[in-house]
């Protein structure tokens, strides 16, 4: 009986952590030499088990349709999921990404998932400012602090996502591995510009070396000579 007993308690062992009932229960299987007694304690613990089982169905739902979603995700942007943990760079250019797709990679960024993360590919997608807004969040939770190479040209970008990323940047400092970052081809204008400004002036970015932004801004439209002005302050390549 005892054998059987503290088989059962390691089988449960789980179980402790989560109701004093249980650690109750299972000390009279322990103590009690008396098939009766220990059936009604199995069935006693049955029924705890059940009240755990319903009170984790819906985090267990909810991580069922987020790795659903990720899954659909990776099939979109032609990614083996088990190739994700590994991945230095996720090269999803022209894949049809918008800002819901942005939020799911943000998510498993967060999660962990994504360590080995270098270099982040996302040009010529439909990207606008909630998912700019998305991976401000992720900078300013230190989630992106790995990444050396971040590009963004060709997608729905405009002043209000700039803004967000550049106030991100400035007041974590947590994207200080950055090295390349482009923004080209996008529809945000002078304050834009002035907030990726503020950005560079500040030191946030340290090993940022290049700026890809010239490209797509229609002459007069907007003007470039604060942001070279810093730029320049800091060896950084703006083209």
């Amino acid at each position: 009986m005892g054998s059987t007993n503290g088989h059962c308690i390691a089988n449960q062992s789980f179980l402790c952590s989560q109701s004093p009932d249980v650690l109750v229960l299972l000390g009279r299987m322990l103590i009690s030499e008396s098939a009766l007694e220990l059936s009604r304690s199995l069935i006693a613990v049955s029924s705890v088990c059940v009240s755990i089982r319903d009170a984790l169905q819906p985090l267990l739902a909810e991580q069922r349709d987020t790795w659903r979603a990720v899954d659909a995700l990776c099939t979109k942007m032609r990614t083996p999921v088990s190739t994700l943990p590994a991945a230095a760079k996720l090269d999803w250019p022209k894949r049809g990404m918008v800002d819901e797709d942005v939020a799911l990679l943000v998510k498993i960024i967060a999660s962990g998932a994504l360590k080995q993360l270098k270099v982040v590919i996302l040009f010529g997608n439909k990207i606008s400012d909630s998912g700019m807004q998305m991976l401000a969040s992720a900078v300013a939770m230190g989630s992106l602090e790995q990444v050396k190479g971040l590009y963004l040209g060709g997608n729905l970008i405009s002043d209000a996502g700039i803004k967000a990323f550049a106030s991100a940047v400035t007041s974590s400092k947590r994207l200080g591995q950055l090295q390349s970052i482009s923004f080209r081809l996008n529809k945000f204008g002078d304050a834009g510009i002035a907030a990726l400004t503020a950005a560079v002036t500040s030191g946030a970015m340290a090993s940022l070396s290049r700026i890809h932004i010239r490209l797509g801004f229609p002459e007069g439209q907007c003007t470039l000579s604060e942001l070279e002005k810093a730029c320049a302050s800091r060896r950084i390549n703006l083209s």
